[in-house]
This record gives structure tokens, sequence and C-alpha cells, in this order.
């Protein structure tokens, strides 16, 4: 465990809540099957490593509660793991349900952590990695991914963000990724189909949303034991959300966005058409979770949108 301040990744200036003064401390502790990350006493998030799995984040708890947000392995579909990872049609092979579905053994991949490194905590916040390998039913790695998380110190009350930097590495072949209507980062929430509420930067919601090329794009839902019940605000007093923020110099940007009527939202650059990795080379994406209670409110993330490309 290093001590060394990631300068990659930019510090979030928030404003105090509850009377703070200053956010609390985060600290990193190693659980039986992932890492988990904590403001002061409150349990914000888990990283899992579960050897079962592909590397993923559950539970994303709501903010100023320790109440998950994210849905694991819904049994609609259970390839999907809260805030996770895949691809389609990786040299024709299928790295979006990663063995979590019947395919033709001979197209099915699987993804596997290799090791943790790079784990970094200081005053400014919590960041590791995660090396994993994307292999094929052959045996043989197809992609080397490098998933980088930083997590800064924060108000966590009301809002809070995570940043995801995403790396696949062609080793050994050139890689092909085909058209697809799905595939990269993924965030998948509690909650029904009818009660979800999607939002982008393109002041698009709901069914708009879908294959829409934004800059961001959000979903929320109701999330048990969040918010306070009044008559009034029945309906809309429990909701908690996640926008996905897409920095400009990712490829594809602005991308096109999956946006399903189960609720998840995914930047997909394979929505625009196929696209490769020639062998020896990589690709690298930057993203924001820009976590917050209540509806999506377009104003506060635009703004928090801004305020990150501007620092990074």
């Amino acid at each position: 465990m290093t001590t060394a301040t990631d300068k990659r990744i930019p510090r979030v200036v928030t404003e105090p809540h509850g009377g703070c003064s200053s956010p609390p401390p985060l600290r990193l502790t190693r659980e039986r099957k992932g890492l988990a990350v904590w403001s002061g006493e409150r349990h914000l998030l888990t990283f899992s490593t579960d050897p079962r799995y592909r590397t993923h984040i559950h539970p994303l708890n709501a903010p100023g509660t320790e109440c998950p947000m994210t849905r694991f392995r819904p049994v609609d579909h259970p390839w999907q793991y809260g805030v996770f990872v895949g691809l389609n049609k990786v040299n024709g092979l299928d790295f979006w349900c990663s063995g979590d579905a019947v395919y033709d053994p001979a197209i099915r991949g699987i993804m596997r952590l290799r090791e943790l490194v790079d784990i970094t905590t200081t005053s400014e916040g919590i960041g590791f990695t995660a090396v994993n390998d994307w292999i094929g039913p052959s045996g043989k790695a197809v992609l080397e991914e490098h998933q980088r998380l930083w997590i800064p110190v924060q108000m966590t009350d009301v809002q809070y963000v995570v940043d995801w930097e995403w790396t696949l590495i062609a080793r050994e072949d050139d890689v092909e990724v085909g058209a697809s209507a799905y595939g990269g980062l993924s965030v998948r929430l509690v909650g029904r189909g009818e009660t979800r509420r999607h939002l982008n930067s393109e002041h698009q919601s709901g069914d708009q949303c879908a294959e829409a090329a934004a800059r961001w794009c959000c979903v929320a839902q109701p999330v048990d034991g969040v918010g306070t019940y009044t008559r009034e605000t029945a309906a809309t007093f429990a909701y908690a959300g996640v926008a996905v923020f897409d920095h400009p110099s990712n490829p594809g940007f602005p991308n096109r966005w999956r946006v399903d009527g189960d609720g998840m939202i995914n930047p997909c650059r394979a929505l625009s058409g196929p696209w490769s990795i020639p062998r020896g080379t990589r690709t690298t994406s930057r993203y924001r979770l820009f976590v917050f209670l209540g509806l999506p409110d377009y104003s506060a993330i635009e703004t928090a949108y801004q305020q990150w490309i501007s620092t990074i």
C-alpha cells in the first residue's frame, strides 16, 4: 500500500453538509472478497474481487445512508453486476454475459481478476487498480483490462463521486469489437422499469435517452431506506440516482447510450459501429459516477460535469 498522491485524478470541491466544516476521512478495508470504502464510519461502496465473477461495484450506497442503490445479478439479467464492464463481439467472443447465460461455448469469454495494484491511500482520497484478464474459450488471453478507481475525500451526505478509468490492452493480437447495442461501463440500479427516471445532457428524458449521443446520462430509482415519507411526496421521496459522465477525450465522444427498459445506462461506443485495438496498443476512457439523492436535477448534474472536465 502506497501513500503517494495520485496526480492523475483531481480532487472534488463540495460544500459542507450536515453542519460539518470538513469532509470526514476516507478509509479502505480489505474484505474477504473485495475492498470496502468508508467515509468516516459510513460505508460508501464495495469493489468486489470475488473470483466467481468479474470485478464490479456492489453495493454502491445512497449518499448519507448505507442503503444499496445497485442491483446484483438480477433475475432478468444475471450478467449485470451493479456497476460493471462488459463487451460484446470481441473478436467474435462474448464478454458481456461472460458465462452468465447459455451461449455457444465456442464464443464464451470469461473475465477474471489477475491482481490489485497501485493501492493508494492519502489525505486526498483512495485509489486502486484491478488488472483483469479477458480469456477466450481456448484459455488464451484476448485482452488485458485495467480498471482504475479513485474516490476523493469529499462530503457524502447528499452526493459523492467515483472516478473510473478504463483501459483495454491488446498484447498478443489485433482486437476487433463489433457493432452492438450495449457494451462498456454500465450501471444497474434497484427498482422496476416503470419507476426509472432518465435524464441526459441534451435535456432528453425517459426513452428519448435511448441510443442518443450525450455527454452524460443518469438513472434514478426509489431506494429502500432513503428519504422521509410524507403524503405529498409519497411517489418521489425515496429516489436516489447515478449520473455517468463521459469525458471529452474519450474515444467516440459524445458516445451514444444504452438506456433500457429496466433502467440500465451505458455509454456504448459500439452503438456507433465497430472499433478496434491494434496489437501492442491500448485504449483508455475516463468516466465519473456522480451519485446523488433525489430526482435528477439537470442544473446540479451539469454543473458537476463542467467542474470535472475543467480540472482533468
